[in-house]
């Protein structure tokens, strides 16, 4: 399977964080790079966070919140802080 540039913006092949910041950082913001973006600006405002509570703050179904925060995860951007409420992982910026 051949690597292809996401979205058309340069990055390090050999790079997974290369990768992943291209891909968050795009000229053309498809639906799943703002939702990211409305991710990250939410947990950036309101500091960290549950899944459940951006899925609130956002109004925004698990089904797209959840795929969209594990990205940011895998990216880098937003971080395990190792504190539970509800029995849920708060998740904040790296």
């Amino acid at each position: 399977m051949s690597e292809q540039q996401p979205l058309g913006v340069p990055y390090q092949r050999h790079s997974a964080t290369s990768r992943d910041a291209a891909i968050l950082v795009s000229e053309k913001p498809t639906k799943i790079v703002q939702d990211r973006q409305k991710i990250l600006a939410m947990v950036r405002r309101s500091g960290p966070m549950t899944d459940r509570e951006i899925q609130a703050a956002l109004e925004m179904p698990g089904d797209t919140e959840r795929p969209r925060r594990i990205e940011l995860v895998r990216a880098g951007w937003l971080i395990d802080t190792g504190e539970r409420r509800d029995r849920s992982t708060v998740w904040g910026c790296s």
